[in-house]
Order: C-alpha cells, then sequence, then structure tokens
C-alpha cells in the first residue's frame, strides 16, 4: 500500500485540511437522528460479533460512546458472556493518555469526565500488549486505514506506544457510513488502522 502521508513540506496545509473535514463531520454526525444511530449501531454490532477477528480474539478494547458514535454495548455484553475480555478506557487528561480497563460485567460503573467523555470507575487495567482488536472511534474514515481523530490524539498514542511495546493487534476504526471518505488528511504521526466497520461494510485496509 503505498503511503499517504504528508512529506515534511506539508504539515500546514494537512491541518487545515484536518479542521475543515472535523468541521464538516461534525455537523454531519450532530444531525444524525437517534432512531437511525440506533438502527446502525445494532447491524454495527451484528457485524462485528459475526467477524472471525472478533470471534477469535481473547480481549477487545471498545469505547463508551458519545451520541454521535456507534453503541457498542451490545458488543460488550457479548464478548463478556462468552467469557472474553471486554475493556474500555480510562482517560489521563494530564498526560493525554489512555488505559483499557476491563469491565467485570456489562453494567459497571462509570463516571462523565472532561468533554462528556464517560469511562469506567471499575475493573481491571489490563496490559495494552494483551489486546487482540482495539475498536476506535473517530470523525472520519477511509478505505486505505486513515483516520481522523478528535483532535487529542489519545488514540495515535496509545497505539504507537503498543506497537512499540510489541502489540500487533488489529487496530479498527468503527462509525457510520457517513464518516466514510474518499482520503483522511493524515500526518507523520498519525496511526492507520487494519479495518474500519460501518452499518454497510467491513473493509480490509
Amino acid at each position: 500500500m503505498p503511503d499517504q502521508r504528508p512529506t515534511a513540506q506539508e504539515p500546514v496545509d494537512v491541518r487545515a485540511a484536518k479542521r475543515a473535514l472535523r468541521d464538516r463531520m461534525r455537523a454531519g454526525l450532530a444531525a444524525i437522528d437517534p432512531a437511525e444511530r440506533q438502527r446502525a449501531s445494532a447491524v454495527i454490532a451484528q457485524r462485528l460479533l459475526a467477524w472471525d477477528v472478533i470471534q477469535r480474539a481473547g480481549a477487545v478494547m471498545l469505547f463508551m460512546a458519545t451520541p454521535q458514535e456507534p453503541d457498542l454495548g451490545p458488543v460488550a455484553a457479548a464478548l463478556l458472556a462468552s467469557g472474553k475480555a471486554a475493556c474500555f478506557p480510562r482517560v489521563d487528561w494530564v498526560a493525554r493518555s489512555i488505559w483499557p480497563v476491563a469491565v467485570p460485567r456489562p453494567d459497571f460503573a462509570t463516571t462523565i469526565q472532561r468533554h462528556g467523555v464517560r469511562e469506567p470507575t471499575e475493573g481491571v487495567n489490563l496490559s495494552p500488549t494483551r489486546l487482540a482488536v482495539v475498536l476506535t472511534p473517530g470523525l472520519a474514515f477511509d478505505a486505505r486505514g486513515g483516520r481522523l481523530g478528535r483532535g487529542g490524539g489519545f488514540y495515535d498514542r496509545f497505539l504507537s506506544i503498543a506497537e512499540a511495546e510489541g502489540w500487533s493487534g488489529w487496530a479498527v476504526g468503527v462509525g457510520f457510513e457517513r464518516q466514510m471518505v474518499d482520503s483522511v488528511p493524515a500526518e507523520t504521526t498519525d496511526a492507520r488502522l487494519r479495518a474500519v466497520v460501518t452499518e454497510d461494510r467491513l473493509t480490509i485496509c
């Protein structure tokens, strides 16, 4: 796969393109009807649970969805019911980092932190290297593994550190089909995905 990342001469243009795409995607996601989100989330959950990569995984990290993101609660419940580890990120806002926490049950206790982000208040920390799959949120995705986050760089840092420690699992973008674009502007620090899942498709990048 050709390297789609910008050269050293491109960062200003790339960052401007990211800002413009973020604005466009935020506006589109804000307009999602709750019923549409619920329907699409159910299809995404079914697609994930039917995927052999998830079926073989012993530990999966999911994310706590905002109202504009797919609800992965049914996926977590199914993983726990089958004896697998379902993890959600705990955030260190000072260090701007996340850590996987294996939750004990589907209705685990949570708290709301900055920007309305929920995180688990119970569970056991799990080493990132034990994760077979990391399901990542985002604002936009492309079929080559590009992902546009919200600008904090939390998942980019998490995946980079995990890979440096020997992690070789699947980084998978999860979003709605309307979040798929032809090309996500990328910098050298942006993590690449191995797959993207929406209500319409599962794309191996």
